[in-house]
């Protein structure tokens, strides 16, 4: 055919000009990367993943995609699908001439998804379903592939398997249809025969899973060699960094009941170390992040774990202890999550590509990472999110207040990450005051770890007091004569409902803080309410401090109050909100009230938008068996309640989605969020003066607004939307995105209609907010009482 380019000359990526990127160079690579981690498959799965390689790209020689990546056509060819036609086909071949098929047609089948998948969606196995787009074989050196191919693995020359136009194209036109029906027949037979546990099949999967790691890994590899980097000094100069830190700390009130703590933990360690998974249960402000680092030291210098991969379900904790774990260890933490602001000294950027490897790859000693992140990683939705399981081996995995994530989706989650701690040789530590049950979705128990407060060391007392409506509730709060005192509701109504209806005295101040706030005016403004505690702190005055706040203070906010108000909730996240109590011991004992908050216009209590019903029912009967709980008991209250919860609803519903998973149905599982729903939400950027609150904004940002030379918003949304953006390097653009999400606020669909016009919507994608009015600099959005909505946060 007339253009047709000689496979030999085919080229994988665009040229330079010093060289040429070579198709054939390419697939060899990868196939020689492969090699490194397969070491100890069998050979007929190390002949499989050979083929893998070597078929991949193998698209790549059509003539439309070599025009495409010689910048001589805008036009781009799907080179996936040939690949699985090109790898379906031979290796089919091999495993019949090797009497293996009846054993290794399941890994057949995946391996050939994973190829028609490995540029994008992770697809549900069946090909018939989610169907390859027919080759064009007639525009590709198939003459040219076929000596290749028999030169590479002689054993089909040997064997006579004919590569060609005209048996490729029966293949792909009605042998590979008919056979992909036989395989998922005889999967949904086996499974049935087997009746296989919902562990067992994970495991499969999981071990399927590793298989698209080496695929993707190998292929992004190839072209920017990324290393795996672990702990280098010895454990000791470890164990001396965490000493040196906690020197610093010793002026503090609880340092000795910190370290009598810390060395317990150490010691119940150490006589059950063989297990794989503990759970690390202090009371808040004890110092578990820090007592975390210690027993993953431990296990560095007695197991051979040589990284840490630190989970968090909030940027606020993810972010504040990514600080004070790089403060510990002296080791600079890879953060990876949607707002991580890329780190010169973890990532030694010679060019784009590279910097965005090393954060998908976790190639760093110490990873901090989101839940929504982690669950990617043991259940990736795209190819590319597979790579983060590639250096995942022999690390020690720190898992931050577990029970935040959804109880839906717990046991799923538990039963994944059971697979990849046994495939990768991994331990995991649960970090939390109030955790859940595990019962349901690990089959090993985790060894329990903890330090229970005692009526020596109580910090708070809750009480219960009787309901009261916004009016009386900022009156209440309004006529407390501590210094420091807050009131937590449920909702961002009815933090705003409270807020506007205190009216205080010139010597007092207040602060409102919820989730209808940009990220930089949240993080500000915790930073400023930070400052004024620390300044009543060390030099006491007559000032009062007066907070009103959704959940948002409850976790990653180290904040301590004399005096709070926690409108009723669920028992663990009342716990968390009387951790913000009297947290550094300055009093001998701080107040924590409790009861019904029952809106005035509606005279309902407003948990019921945000918290189950049973849950609430289970917190009611808990709590009225006494009117005042001491801190060593509230934590009792709360193994009880975790322990009806489970016993009433053991959510293993969702296991089921893992029976559908192990026959054909992976996306039944990749679909899965770590978090309920909300609404449906629109971005919009908010051109928030960061001036009025300099003094707070952290540094890190206020570094990029430097560097990008921004003094006012106005000039961040330009940059956004000038079209020369596309130009900047990787790491350019992902720091700009980062800064830039810090003005983006999503607002439910319905209330950023009124605020932004559709048409904007669908012009700029994240449009501006022109009214000046909307946005107030200090409280955040404004909307209409009847606008606001039951939101959590």
């Amino acid at each position: 055919m007339s253009g047709l380019k000689p496979f030999d000359q085919c080229i994988a990526r665009p040229s330079t000009k010093e060289q040429d990127f070579l198709l054939t160079d390419h697939l060899m690579g990868v196939r020689n990367l492969a090699h490194s981690f397969f070491q100890n498959s069998s050979g007929t799965v190390k002949m499989l993943i050979e083929l893998v390689a070597i078929s991949h790209d193998i698209g790549k020689a059509h003539i439309k995609w070599q025009k495409y990546i010689s910048g001589k056509a805008k036009e781009r060819v799907n080179h996936s699908s040939v690949g699985a036609i090109f790898f379906s086909y031979l290796a089919y071949h091999y495993l019949v001439i090797k009497e293996s098929w009846d054993n290794y047609q399941w890994l057949w089948l995946s391996l050939t998804r994973d190829i028609a998948d490995h540029h994008g969606i992770l697809k549900n196995l069946n090909l018939n379903e989610n169907g390859l787009e027919y080759a064009d074989l007639e525009k590709m050196d198939i003459d040219g592939i076929e000596r290749f191919i028999k030169t590479t693995f002689p054993f089909f020359k040997q064997q006579s398997i004919s590569v060609n136009i005209d048996v490729l194209n029966d293949w792909q036109e009605d042998g590979l249809d008919e056979l992909v029906d036989k395989v998922i027949e005889r999967i949904i037979e086996t499974n049935m025969n087997d009746k296989k546990s919902s562990t067992e099949m994970m495991k499969v999967l999981q071990e399927l899973r590793a298989f698209t790691t080496i695929l993707i890994a190998s292929d992004r590899f190839d072209i920017k060699l990324i290393k795996d980097h672990r702990f280098s000094d010895g454990s000791q100069q470890l164990h001396n960094n965490i000493k040196s830190f906690c020197e610093e700390g010793k002026s503090h009130p609880l340092a000795s009941v910190r370290n009598a703590a810390q060395t317990s933990i150490l010691d119940q360690w150490q006589q059950q170390k063989v297990s794989r998974f503990f759970t690390l249960q202090m009371p808040t402000g004890y110092g578990k992040t820090l007592t975390a680092l210690k027993l993953a030291v431990e296990m560095y210098q007695q197991q051979s774990l040589t990284k840490i991969v630190y989970v968090a379900p909030y940027l606020s904790i993810l972010e504040q202890n990514a600080k004070a774990i790089e403060d510990a260890l002296k080791i600079i933490p890879l953060e990876h999550h949607s707002m991580a602001i890329l780190n010169q000294d973890v990532i030694d950027e010679k060019d784009d590509d590279l910097s965005s490897l090393i954060t998908q790859s976790w190639s760093n000693p110490v990873v901090c990472t989101s839940f929504v992140q982690f669950m990617k990683a043991i259940f990736p939705k795209r190819a590319q999110e597979t790579l983060r399981r590639v250096y995942l081996s022999n690390s020690v995995i720190l898992i931050d207040e577990p029970q935040i994530m959804d109880a839906e989706i717990w046991n799923l989650f538990l039963t994944g990450l059971q697979a990849i701690t046994e495939q990768y040789n991994c331990r995991v530590i649960f970090i939390s005051a109030t955790m859940p049950s595990f019962e349901h979705g690990l089959t090993e128990k985790p060894q329990n770890l903890h330090i229970q407060s005692n009526m020596d060391n109580n910090r708070y007392v809750l009480r219960q007091v009787k309901e009261m409506n916004e009016k009386n509730c900022a009156e209440m709060l309004a006529d407390q004569s501590v210094p420091s005192s807050a009131v937590i509701v449920n909702t961002i109504k009815d933090a705003i409902k409270v807020y506007n209806e205190i009216h205080l005295s010139s010597d007092s101040e207040k602060y409102l803080i919820h989730g209808l706030m940009i990220p930089i005016h949240k993080k500000a403004k915790l930073n400023e309410i930070n400052f004024a505690l620390n300044k009543l702190k060390n030099k006491p005055s007559s000032q009062n401090i007066k907070v009103v706040s959704t959940q948002i203070i409850e976790a990653g906010a180290d904040l301590s109050f004399h005096y709070m108000y926690r409108a009723r909730a669920v028992l663990p996240s009342m716990l968390q909100a009387a951790g913000r109590i009297n947290r550094h011991k300055e009093l001998t004992l701080g107040i924590i009230e409790t009861g019904p908050f029952i809106r005035e216009e509606t005279e309902i209590e407003s948990r019921k938008y945000i918290y189950d019903s049973n849950l609430c029912r289970i917190t009611d009967e808990l709590l009225m068996k006494k009117a005042e709980w001491k801190e060593c008991q509230l934590e009792q209250l709360v193994k009880q309640y975790y322990q009806i919860m489970f016993q009433e609803n053991s959510y293993e519903a969702v296991l089921q989605d893992i029976a559908s998973a192990y026959v054909g149905h992976w996306q039944v599982l990749s679909k899965h969020e770590v978090f309920k729903s909300e609404v449906a939400r629109l971005p919009i950027f908010i051109p928030w003066d960061w001036n009025y609150y300099s003094d707070y904004i952290p540094q890190p940002f206020l570094k990029l607004l430097h560097e990008f030379n921004v003094n006012h918003p106005n000039q961040l949304y330009n940059l956004f939307t000038n079209s020369n953006r596309k130009k900047w390097s990787y790491q350019k653009q992902k720091l700009f995105s980062t800064l830039f999400n810090q003005f983006v606020l999503r607002v439910p669909a319905k209330q950023a209609l009124k605020m932004v016009s559709k048409e904007d919507f669908l012009q700029y994608k994240i449009p501006m907010l022109m009214d000046d009015h909307v946005y107030d600099m200090q409280d955040g959005l404004i909307l209409g009482a009847n606008d606001i909505g039951d939101s959590i946060i």
